[in-house]
């Protein structure tokens, strides 16, 4: 699905749904620049444009072309600074969520620590198209529970506690949305996958 939006130097961003990148084209040429980096682990495992050595090398070179006007090299410049700006924002946050997930498990915490409203917080991740901040927060602790269920003997209340759940049977519930399976199911699932 593509949408159009035109700039007034009558350049055209186009936006493709998969993989995401910016188009800007003008005449025949065409630069791709990536519009966000998919979170598949650590947020510092993402590329950008400046360290992903597979993206065109002619992309800064598209800048300086001389069929390019002032407008155009100005609004090709402002689109990569706002698409640095946003990855940095979004490697703090998952830095933040990593360091501090046994005690944050909200968006309001993380929002008070980046000293922006919860709401601000997750515009920014929509328009990056990013899966919501709460999602991330409750993969983070999920991805946690499940290293412990595998790899200690902890108990499931343990478990909870350690995670800065009060009530166990909360967080057995949150884990079951988030997995399909009560922690001792996915413990169990686990010990008869390693038996196989």
């Amino acid at each position: 699905m593509t949408r159009p939006i035109t700039n007034p130097c009558r350049q055209t961003l186009e936006r493709e749904e998969s993989p995401t990148y910016f188009q800007t084209h003008h005449s025949e040429k065409c630069t791709r620049l990536p519009a966000f980096c998919t979170l598949s682990g650590l947020a510092n495992d993402c590329n950008f444009v400046s360290t992903n050595q597979n993206h065109d090398p002619h992309l800064f070179k598209a800048a300086a072309h001389p069929g390019y006007t002032a407008m155009e090299k100005q609004h090709l410049e402002s689109a990569v600074s706002e698409q640095h700006r946003s990855l940095d924002f979004f490697r703090k946050f998952t830095m933040l969520v990593d360091a501090h997930y046994k005690e944050k498990h909200t968006v309001a915490d993380y929002a008070d620590v980046l000293a922006m409203a919860p709401k601000t917080v997750t515009h920014k991740f929509k328009r990056l198209n990013l899966p919501q901040p709460n999602e991330i927060i409750k993969n983070r602790i999920v991805l946690e529970a499940k290293r412990l269920l595998v790899h200690t003997a902890m108990t499931a209340k343990e478990i909870a506690h350690s995670l800065g759940y009060e009530d166990p049977a909360y967080f057995s519930r949150r884990f079951m949305v988030k997995t399909g399976e009560s922690p001792s199911g996915f413990r169990n699932k686990f010990l008869e996958s390693g038996k196989a």
